[in-house]
């Protein structure tokens, strides 16, 4: 899918709804992400103006945490987060740390991806989150929440190999 803010490609789930910058007009699209999510229309929009100018959710999954993912830019804080940074995520999602590896993307970029188990009102999720690095001082991130480890990487892999 193409991020316009970026001028990117990131690979993600065909069967999941997606919404950039360049399809915010598709109202019944908003709604369905929205209510997915629950949030308001607004709030996704919000979202997407402010912080992350991807978002993409299963919004046909019959779950209490949709599975869902979304993708920004860190610019001004260096080429990557630091590992303690990272590992801070756990503590503000209130999630134990399943791994943590770093790699590099598709690209030959240098990357760091950290795994997280969660539950939430009795539903077990996973979590990943990743920085790929985009030139000295940013990086993308991006954060993938499923109910399925399996699914989890099959989708984490995926964005990481197209960045």
């Amino acid at each position: 899918m193409e991020v316009p803010e970026y001028s990117v490609s990131v690979a993600v789930p065909s069967d999941w709804d997606t919404l950039t910058s360049a399809n915010t007009s598709d109202t019944e699209l908003v709604g369905r992400i929205a209510q997915a999510l629950d949030q308001s229309e607004d709030e996704v929009i919000d979202d997407l103006e402010e912080d992350t100018p991807l978002t993409s959710v299963d919004t046909s999954a019959d779950a209490d945490v949709a599975p869902y993912l979304v993708l920004g830019r860190i610019d001004g804080e260096g080429a990557l987060p630091s590992e303690e940074q990272m590992r801070s995520l756990a503590e503000n999602e209130d999630a134990d740390i399943t791994g943590y590896e770093q790699t590099t993307s598709g690209s030959g970029a240098d990357a760091a991806i950290i795994t997280l188990s969660a539950t939430e009102y009795g539903t077990q999720y996973h979590l990943s989150a990743f920085a790929v690095s985009d030139g000295d001082d940013a990086y993308y991130a991006a954060v993938i929440v499923t109910d399925s480890e399996e699914q989890l990487k099959e989708i984490s892999d995926a964005m990481l190999a197209s960045l």
